[in-house]
């Protein structure tokens, strides 16, 4: 399964707990610090990626639930929140 991690930078420890976690139960994840090249529209391969996946891990913090944080991966069309 393909599976996007969603998350704040602040929580880039736990998101990598995540990532190496579905790595090795054998799903193939989109973590950005490992996967977008320097040079890279860095918005334009988030959308991509969210749209390649077929599930999406958003990590819930007190820093990704920050006013305006998430708003790139949230309101992108066919993004379906659960809540």
């Amino acid at each position: 399964m393909r599976i996007f991690v969603s998350y704040a930078s602040e929580d880039l420890a736990i998101a990598e707990r995540i990532h190496y976690g579905l790595t090795a139960a054998g799903h193939e994840t989109f973590f950005d610090r490992a996967d977008i090249e320097g040079s890279a529209d860095f918005h334009q391969v988030i959308l991509n990626r969210i749209q390649q996946s077929d599930a999406m891990v958003f990590l819930i913090t007190a820093h990704s639930i920050a006013p305006g944080k998430y708003r790139l991966t949230v309101e992108h069309p066919g993004f379906l929140p659960l809540w």
